[in-house]
């Protein structure tokens, strides 16, 4: 993502956030806040490229735009995280990819045609666990560069 792209969604954000302060407050939602965020996909790609570049080329397809299942685990990660920060990012479960196998299966049993067919791995645990880390410390110190969390 380039600089002028990010600056444009922060404005974007100030303008949704400004016009919903002048709304009336939703009788459904009385406690809502209104704040508009952005969720930070690109600082999450650019912190994971100057941390770990081998798990970094592993989110793209080789087309270089579209995500892999990598990408879409840290992307899903990402909107979690900015969508309810006050919750944990739920735990991987590598069983998801052969749910979604299994529930698209085609009328006559033939397999679709996905990212799994066209030879694109899963996150392994613990590369899930990475980029789930990842997302959670972007979001919630918004550093692009995410150094890795002191243990202890």
């Amino acid at each position: 993502m380039t600089l002028l792209l990010q600056q444009g969604y922060q404005q974007y954000a100030q303008v949704l956030t400004h016009y919903f302060e002048e709304q009336p407050q939703p009788q459904h939602f009385p406690d809502r806040n209104r704040t508009s965020r952005v969720a930070p996909v690109g600082d999450a790609y650019l912190a994971l490229r100057g941390l770990n570049k081998q798990l970094w080329h592993l989110l793209y397809m080789r087309d270089e735009i579209h995500p892999t299942p990598h990408g879409t685990w840290l992307q899903s990660c990402i909107l979690f995280a900015t969508l309810f920060p006050h919750e944990p990012i739920p735990n991987y479960d590598p069983k998801f990819w052969t749910f979604h196998r299994e529930t698209n299966k085609k009328d006559d049993g033939e397999e679709p045609s996905t990212l799994l067919s066209m030879g694109y791995p899963t996150p392994t645990e613990q590369e899930a666990h990475e980029l789930r880390e990842l997302a959670w410390r972007v979001v919630t110190t918004g550093a692009a560069t995410a150094a890795p969390m002191q243990k202890g």
